[in-house]
């Protein structure tokens, strides 16, 4: 793959020491493997460059923002693995909160190679698109929602010198410096000809630092067996990107994908992203009852804050029988005037039935919160701190607090710029919010009693700590389990990770520092020789 033009790029991640909590594992990216899949059908060669997977445990310093630590592959040793005369820069945008060390990754790529065109995909550039083109002058498409099929379109038509203005789901632009936005193309019905492909991702690192979404001390994929959700919560970013269908693979397809992981990799845990698993009961149902009988002798996970509507006793026990051992549920409010606000549709009494029965058939349960939401008063932020103890009483192993953050192309964001209480209208405040983004430094951005006078994140924590210390009460056993998990490298639970962090963060520090001095005596970029560069 040396001679591509294609280069597929998972840039380093950022990691912010103000979010002690907010714990990224590293789990290949899916995303990524599906472009890499859909270029791989239609005989496109590409070299695809995981930053993150390479060096997972690289940690280094960004010399623009001292908070930050930037996890991965160094800029030098990416660009040493970019083939000769790369012409398409496919980067996976994925995460808002890395995006200030991704727009200073991206200037200095384009001093290297002036030429080469910039292919912005994922959710930060389904969502910021209109900041990026505007502020930014290095990327030249962003391509926004399912990229499957509009990135190969894209590619081939630049490659016949044709205008790229027919096609749908694509941002940039033009000649005259005016952005271009084409029609947003329907979803993808059918996704049983869609497939990833892993051939060129380092997995093998992954599977030996063990990661996944929740740290099991397994040997994990990823997979989606749906795309999509119905809800319209109004802080979730999942409206703008895939609308508000849910598109099923059928469960035949899912479990051949996952034998073929246990087979082909090893693997023997599955790590389920999809939005809402659960919201089709009948497939989600038929699904457990074939993973039952399929019998392959692995467990599974759905990771993120799925839906309890469906969720009864009786459910759950064909839930835990198929191998899940781990679900996501998230509340996000003790309020019912806060949910009723953020669109969630949401019964608590459910809920806790929920989180109950969870505990009684043993699947490991994490509830979901967030407080400092946009017009929050302190009594619904009490109200929800209250829901997060009651659940740690009742049977939640892992209860989160998040502080809200206003990420792009979500409803709440979009009233807070139309109100004016957040702006980005200038080059300072688009900075500044980027800035806040990667520092997860924003709490209320309403300027009320909320954001002056309640320190939400101390209280989250706080609040978080005293849920965990409950669970041990409750489950005894946790606690040598506690100190097991942690001296093996196996953490679980959010305390337990941090816990295992905190232990290994001396040692991180210290290479850290061995990186930034080593590569700070390395020769610059620029003097690499002129045909390992696209000439300006």
């Amino acid at each position: 793959m040396e001679n591509a033009k294609i280069v597929l790029l998972n840039p380093p991640g950022s990691v912010s020491k103000n979010a002690k909590l907010v714990v990224h594992h590293g789990i290949p990216h899916l995303g990524l493997a599906y472009i890499a899949g859909a270029l791989k059908k239609h005989g496109m060669p590409f070299k695809l460059i995981d930053a993150i997977g390479e060096d997972t445990n690289a940690f280094r310093s960004f010399n623009k923002n001292k908070i930050l630590m930037i996890r991965g592959l160094s800029f030098k040793q990416i660009v040493e693995r970019f083939p000769k005369n790369p012409r398409y820069l496919c980067i996976a945008a994925s995460y808002a909160t890395d995006w200030l060390y991704l727009a200073d990754f991206l200037k200095k790529i384009k001093v290297l190679y002036p030429d080469s065109i910039v292919i912005l995909g994922g959710e930060h550039a389904t969502s910021y698109w209109d900041k990026i083109l505007k502020y930014e002058d290095t990327v030249n498409f962003c391509v926004t929602g399912e990229a499957d099929e509009i990135i190969i379109k894209l590619i081939d038509t630049l490659e016949k010198g044709q205008s790229p203005r027919a096609i749908e789901g694509i941002i940039f632009k033009d000649g005259s410096g005016e952005i271009v936005k084409n029609q947003k193309p329907a979803r993808i019905k059918d996704l049983s000809d869609l497939k990833p492909d892993w051939e060129q991702f380092p997995l093998e690192n992954y599977f030996r630092n063990k990661t996944a979404v929740r740290s099991y001390g397994k040997t994990t994929m990823p997979m989606i067996a749906s795309r999509g959700c119905p809800y319209q919560c109004t802080f979730c970013n999942s409206p703008n990107k895939w609308g508000t269908t849910q598109v099923v693979r059928s469960p035949e397809e899912v479990i051949e994908e996952m034998r073929m992981y246990r087979d082909k990799y090893k693997i023997d845990h599955i790590c389920l992203v999809d939005l809402a698993s659960t919201v089709n009961g009948k497939w989600f149902l038929d699904l457990c009852q074939q993973l039952i009988d399929a019998n392959l002798g692995i467990t599974w996970e759905m990771s993120s804050g799925t839906r309890s509507e469906l969720l009864s006793y009786e459910n759950l026990v064909i839930t835990k029988r198929s191998g899940n051992i781990h679900l996501s549920l998230s509340p996000e409010s003790g309020s019912e005037e806060t949910l009723k606000k953020i669109k969630k549709g949401v019964d608590l009494k459910h809920f806790a039935q929920v989180v109950k029965d969870c505990s009684r058939v043993g699947i490991r349960v994490k509830t979901n919160f967030i407080t400092g939401l946009e017009g929050q008063s302190i009594k619904e932020i009490n109200l929800t701190y209250l829901l997060a103890l009651k659940y740690a009483f009742i049977g939640s192993d892992d209860v989160v607090i998040y502080s809200y953050v206003p990420y792009p192309g979500t409803e709440m964001h979009n009233q807070l710029l139309k109100t004016g209480q957040l702006s980005i209208n200038t080059r300072e405040e688009y900075e500044s919010y980027n800035l806040q983004l990667s520092e997860y430094s924003f709490v209320a951005p309403k300027k009320s009693d909320v954001r002056h006078d309640y320190p939400i994140h101390v209280l989250n924590l706080a609040v978080m700590l005293t849920c965990y210390c409950i669970g041990l009460i409750r489950k005894p056993i946790r606690i040598p389990e506690l100190f097991w998990k942690v001296a093996v490298g196996k953490p679980i639970g959010v305390f337990e990770i941090a816990l295992y962090s905190m232990i290994r963060y001396p040692y991180r520090i210290l290479k850290m520092r061995r990186l930034d001095k080593l590569e700070s005596m390395e020769e610059p970029l620029v003097t690499l020789p002129r045909d390992q560069r696209v000439a300006s």
